[in-house]
């Protein structure tokens, strides 16, 4: 199920959709789970905590910067998680911070900004 959503994931980015958990919304199946990020925007190589509530815990969550896998994080016994990463996209512009779990999606853009 995870690369089936993953699947769905990477199409949700390469046609446009802005909230990537939409492109599996109308599976009967999926769940969306929660993320959060802090910060927003900032140059690459910026550190980003991702926060998650309402995952299934002991169960692993993989979390990708568009397409690439960049971390993974089991769930709390109340399904929540809190990881850094480091923001690696060199690409100015928005770019989609993507948590997974078995049926699971939750996703928050990220704006790369040139460095001052």
């Amino acid at each position: 199920m995870r690369k089936i959503a993953i699947v769905l994931c990477l199409l949700g980015l390469l046609i446009g959709t802005t909230f990537v958990g939409q492109a599996i919304a109308q599976s009967p199946n999926a769940e969306h789970g929660f993320i959060a990020i802090t910060p927003h925007h900032g140059t690459t190589g910026t550190v980003v905590t991702v926060s998650g509530k309402g995952w299934q815990s002991g169960e692993e969550v993989e979390i990708y910067i568009d397409t690439t896998l960049v971390s993974s994080i089991y769930p709390d016994t109340e399904g929540k998680f809190v990881q850094t990463i480091s923001m690696s996209a060199t690409r100015l512009g928005h770019h989609e911070i993507i948590a997974v779990q078995d049926g699971m999606v939750g996703s928050k853009k990220f704006k790369v900004e040139a460095a001052s």
